[in-house]
């Protein structure tokens, strides 16, 4: 948190805008307290200005600054758990593999993750940026519109999220976990929430370990349904943390682009964090974003309007 600045006004309304303005900050990244709300005065004579104190709640980051933001939204394993985690790490390969058939190579067990963030040269144009996100958009839409809305049952739905379950449920016993599945369903999507101790080997660095499970979740679970149905996992309410925290460096990353005028590139993301990325700032009229890149290494680059 920085230092408060006084800022003051005819109204608290005013003063507030002309801290947002001057610190170029959302609302909702500062803490505003009134130290008095101004009178008019009679006719103007005697008169007093409202004044207020406002608090930035987060400062401007520095580059090792944001690999800890991108770390806030994923699981930490307790200290206590480095050594489980480590052997559970190996037999999650062996789990999944017992229960698909597919050979999984193994990821190193999460304990912090990183995110670097670093300047370019601008050179690119504003409208190569809105198509790259519209594209982007595109692709993560289609991880959750796998088959037509006409083609929707709810009996075979079900049938799916059985199939899911015990699919998860096989795979996790195989790697000696204990963990409790709770499902929700919606005409969008079915969500299997896992619930458990020392479920952080099942996320992996920047989710990418759960998102190859729920790739092979899906896979398993719509073999034998006529129509797909679209598996969602998390663990633990990992995937909100880390949109929150995604939304939250998305404002933060283009308050420093308005600042300093350069090019962010922030670190390689799938579709769908790209897509959040994307939405969070798609109406903020400084600034525009593009993805570049290929494969592993797709990522967003946060650029300033001229």
């Amino acid at each position: 948190m920085s230092h408060p600045i006084e800022f003051t006004g005819k109204t608290v309304e005013e003063a507030t805008a002309k801290a947002l303005a001057e610190l170029q900050v959302a609302r909702g990244e500062v803490n505003v307290d009134v130290l008095s709300e101004g009178s008019k005065g009679i006719f103007g004579i005697g008169a007093k200005e409202a004044r207020i104190l406002v608090t930035k709640l987060y400062g401007e980051l520095t580059e090792s600054e944001v690999d800890e933001e991108i770390a806030k939204a994923d699981y930490i394993v307790p200290r206590e758990e480095l050594t489980e985690a480590s052997e559970r790490q190996a037999q999650m390969s062996a789990g999944l593999e017992a229960a698909t058939g597919i050979e999984v190579q193994n990821e190193e067990p999460v304990i912090e993750t990183s995110a670097t963030v670093a300047e370019e040269p601008q050179a690119a144009e504003e409208k190569a940026g809105a198509d790259a996100a519209e594209n982007d958009d595109a692709a993560a839409e289609a991880v959750t519109n796998h088959r037509p809305q006409s083609a929707f049952s709810a009996d075979e739905q079900a049938e799916t999220a059985q199939r899911a379950k015990a699919f998860l449920q096989s795979v996790t016993d195989a790697m000696g976990l204990d963990v409790m599945i709770e499902k929700r369903l919606t005409t969008e999507r079915i969500l299997l929430q896992l619930h458990g101790r020392g479920l952080g080997v099942l996320i992996g660095k920047h989710g990418k370990t759960l998102d190859s499970l729920q790739y092979l979740t899906n896979l398993a679970a719509n073999q034998s349904g006529r129509g797909r149905y679209f598996v969602m996992l998390d663990v633990e309410d990992y995937r909100e943390r880390r949109q929150a925290t995604l939304e939250s460096l998305a404002i933060r990353m283009a308050n420093r682009v308005k600042r300093s005028q350069r090019p962010l590139v922030l670190e390689p993301m799938n579709a769908y964090e790209r897509k959040i990325i994307h939405l969070t700032l798609q109406d903020d009229p400084d600034v525009y974003t593009k993805s570049e890149g290929e494969l592993d290494n797709r990522h967003l680059v946060i650029h300033y309007k001229q």
